[in-house]
């Protein structure tokens, strides 16, 4: 295999067995072959053998019909990862509240490259028979969902132009409501650095709504983004002063983690 580079338009072995992994993407929990292979590029012959591989290592797992779904091997190595383990952790009493007072999907997330990486997800009763959902460890779009333009509000300019300019993709729309005119995104991030608080309505989904606010480090940095997702009609405005409480929670933990961190050892 290793002396394959012209295969598949020159990439590696390595980039291929990536490019398998990122068809994941958390909008479906499954995906057969020929959809792999189309979200890959990849030649079907070569799409099966990376499929077959990640499968016999544990990376994937095959279902009764047919088809793949990120394996519980690749779940446990993320689970290892101590930066995104750790913000799961210190989130945890933050969404509890969040859930319980308001019967609404509370989740976390994190920034992850061009995408929201969803760390941790509590369900309301109704997202829990839902066929659209992201799966723990799945990545949302951060143009079009609540948590990822709070994560976008504060990244690097040049994360913010790139994501600006890829709005004119085919996959970038997903309803009618989606925001995908650069100046309209622009505004709606200056309106999260002033207001603290972003919103989504019906972007990803017609029928749900969201709202995010930061949580930041001690340090001043952006830590992750903490968030409500409400069925419409309900406006997500609703729950605003329930998700501010939500984030100072879980910034008081992230703070009183980094202090017991930074204490000099006891005698």
């Amino acid at each position: 295999m290793a002396g394959n580079s012209g295969e598949a338009g020159g990439r590696s072995v390595a980039g291929r067995v990536f490019s398998v992994l990122e068809a994941f993407d958390g909008e479906r929990e499954s995906l057969r072959l020929a959809e792999i292979a189309r979200q890959t590029g990849l030649p079907a012959p070569t799409a099966l053998r990376m499929v077959r591989e990640l499968v016999a290592w544990g990376a994937l797992e095959r279902q009764r019909d047919g088809g793949y779904r990120l394996g519980r091997r690749l779940w446990a190595l993320g689970a290892l990862a101590p930066c995104l383990r750790r913000i799961r952790e210190l989130a945890q009493p933050a969404l509890r509240e969040l859930h319980e007072r308001t019967g609404q999907t509370a989740l976390v997330a994190a920034l992850d490259g061009r995408s929201a990486l969803l760390l941790d997800r509590l369900p309301s009763a109704a997202a829990q028979s839902s066929p659209f959902q992201v799966r723990v460890g799945g990545r949302m779009d951060l143009h079009a969902t609540a948590v990822g333009r709070v994560l976008l509000a504060h990244a690097p300019e040049a994360l913010v132009r790139e994501v600006a300019a890829g709005l004119s993709a085919a996959g970038a729309r997903h309803t009618r409501y989606t925001v995908v005119a650069p100046g309209r995104l622009g505004r709606e991030l200056a309106a999260v650095r002033r207001g603290g608080v972003g919103y989504a309505r019906r972007e990803m989904q017609p029928a749900y709504g969201a709202v995010a606010v930061p949580v930041f480090h001690p340090d001043g940095s952006l830590l992750a983004a903490l968030g409500l997702v409400v069925a419409a009609p309900v406006d997500p405005a609703r729950y605003e002063g329930r998700l501010r409480e939500a984030g100072r929670l879980m910034a008081a933990e992230v703070a009183r983690s980094v202090a017991a961190e930074e204490a000099p050892p006891a005698g």
